[in-house]
């Protein structure tokens, strides 16, 4: 009897503890275009052209590069030091950071606070906010529709002043 109750009682803990531990955390608030504008250290555009380690396997289904290495094609807000960079792109199991094909991509960026990990960009609010545009020729799908380049950044210098 008491086996069988120490069976249950650590089935209990694995089936209902464990997964808190290792879920992915939601937003508290998601940061709208505006306020992730207004927060980004740089807005770029670029493209991955590279990925660091991945945390998915084949036994785990979900997950993806650590980090990527994209390639800066153009800068709209901030003052990158390099045109390559490193950005955070999957936390284990959570897409928190830039998770994107090799397509062209507008990126809200924010420098990395600490010496976490490799790479030096994150996602605005960790993550929690606007993250990515889609470029696509040469206008920003913003939800849904298509707004040329040039307006887009004309907009993003309108909520800088």
């Amino acid at each position: 009897m008491l086996k069988q109750s120490i069976y249950i009682l650590l089935a209990f803990i694995f089936f209902f503890a464990t997964p808190s531990l290792y879920a992915c955390k939601p937003c508290a608030k998601d940061l709208i275009f505006e306020e992730a504008v207004k927060q980004a250290d740089l807005i770029i555009v670029g493209r991955k052209i590279a990925e660091g380690p991945r945390t998915d396997t084949p036994e785990l289904l979900y997950g993806g590069p650590d980090w990527i290495t994209v390639q800066i094609t153009q800068t709209i807000k901030g003052n990158p030091e390099k045109t390559e960079i490193l950005v955070n792109s999957w936390d284990a199991m959570c897409n928190y950071g830039i998770v994107v094909d090799d397509k062209s991509f507008v990126m809200l960026l924010a420098k990395k606070k600490g010496p976490v990990d490799e790479s030096e960009y994150d996602a605005v609010n960790n993550g929690c906010s606007v993250k990515t545009y889609l470029l696509d020729e040469g206008s920003v799908v913003m939800d849904s529709r298509k707004l040329p380049l040039t307006d887009f950044i004309e907009k993003i210098k309108q909520l800088n002043q």
